[in-house]
């Protein structure tokens, strides 16, 4: 252990879940994402042999640290999916949507709300391409995947909230794609560090 490094102190292991002392209790229905299924872990005298040390021992918290960079632009692309289906619910519905025996995309006011949702997808999607190309070249990596994380879930989250606002009354109902997406968007901003810290990380690694 070393006392003047309170990072260098954890390693990685892996845990086979037929371990004893291993227990995985499942997590019941979520209001979102319930098409992926978690749990609660826990490790109660678990032991596991030497040789499943995952890398060097003591380095376990930078070698997630670094493991978040592609996670987060991961999720940066998870963002990008949902709001890309918020618009292309948004859309479908709105011009198929009749109002004062009119379509509703004739009205200039939608026809500005998808014009901006697809802006801020394609900035969205320009960020996390970029933010991929850092990464992978290990380029201020964790200060372009916390941008892609932000940007891209943030938009994901505006791009639904409208979705719902053209849909109208109709968005309420489960059988819309729309409210689906809805409940899944809170979950990126939250997951892979939230928000909040990735504009600690942006802040601090801008080299001001």
């Amino acid at each position: 252990e070393d006392p003047d490094d309170p990072y260098g102190n954890y390693s990685l292991l892996i845990v086979p879940t037929d371990t004893d002392g291993y227990d995985a209790e499942h997590i019941p229905e979520k209001m979102g994402f319930r098409a992926s299924k978690q749990a609660h872990i826990e490790l109660n005298g678990a032991r596991v042999p030497e040789e499943n040390l995952v890398g060097t021992e003591g380095a376990g918290f930078y070698m997630l640290a670094e493991f978040f960079n592609y996670g987060r632009v991961v999720v940066g692309g998870h963002g990008l999916g949902l709001a890309a289906a918020a618009i292309e619910e948004a859309s479908e519905f709105a011009h198929g949507r009749k109002a004062f025996d009119r379509t509703i995309t004739e009205f200039q006011s939608v026809q500005h709300i998808l014009a901006d949702m697809m802006t801020e997808f394609q900035a969205a999607r320009a960020l996390n391409w970029q933010a991929a190309d850092h990464v992978a070249e290990n380029d201020n990596a964790g200060f372009w995947a916390a941008m892609a994380k932000v940007k891209s879930t943030e938009t994901a989250n505006d791009c639904a909230e409208r979705g719902m606002q053209l849909h109208g009354g109709r968005s309420v109902l489960t059988e819309n794609r729309i409210s689906r997406i809805y409940r899944d968007v809170r979950v990126p901003v939250i997951y892979e560090g939230a928000n909040e810290i990735q504009r600690n990380l942006i802040y601090g690694q801008a080299g001001w």
